[in-house]
């Protein structure tokens, strides 16, 4: 007895070509689209979004009012006392400024000269550091813990110039370790 095989009906074959031609139609529009081609007409209105733009295409709107304060947090724990052995703002006279000094008092500086400050700090001083007080006249300081115009006794020398070099009482922050 014989085989005969059987073909596929017409309608299967139909089908099978419209599904070919439906699927190659796709790839032949996504391959071929030319660049730029899509414009705004072509585009649904408000159907993109933010991400389908690159990054800075979008300008940035102005920016909202700011929203009412939150209320206080509570106070922290006081912080260490730091490694400063002593630090004051010294004015031009030589008096202490006591609202920013610590360690440092009026009866601590002594000035020999014009701008030479010697300054005792109580346990002695191994490093000083020395700036002129930028709301006073500029010039020029440098502060030690070797005493060449001051007594002995102190353990800080401060010297302050004017901006030609010369000897002149200037206002300054000191700070001793």
């Amino acid at each position: 007895m014989s085989r005969f095989k059987k073909l596929p009906p017409p309608a299967l074959a139909v089908a099978m070509i419209a599904l070919f031609v439906a699927f190659s139609g796709t790839g032949y529009a996504a391959v071929k689209i030319a660049r730029n081609s899509i414009t705004s007409i072509h585009v649904k209105d408000y159907s993109l979004l933010a991400k389908d733009f690159k990054r800075g295409q979008i300008p940035r709107g102005p920016a909202g009012p700011a929203g009412p304060a939150g209320p206080a947090g509570p106070a922290g724990p006081t912080g260490p006392a730091g490694a400063a052995k002593a630090y004051a703002r010294v004015l031009s006279g030589g008096d202490v400024d006591d609202p920013r000094a610590r360690g440092i008092t009026d009866a601590g500086v002594s000035k020999p000269a014009a701008g030479v400050y010697c300054i005792d700090i109580e346990g002695g001083a191994v490093n000083v550091v020395a700036t002129l007080d930028a709301a006073g006249a500029s010039g020029e300081i440098r502060g030690s813990t070797l005493l060449t115009d001051c007594p002995s006794g102190k353990e800080v020398e401060i010297h302050t110039a004017d901006s030609a070099g010369v000897a002149a009482d200037r206002a300054f922050y000191v700070l001793v370790n």
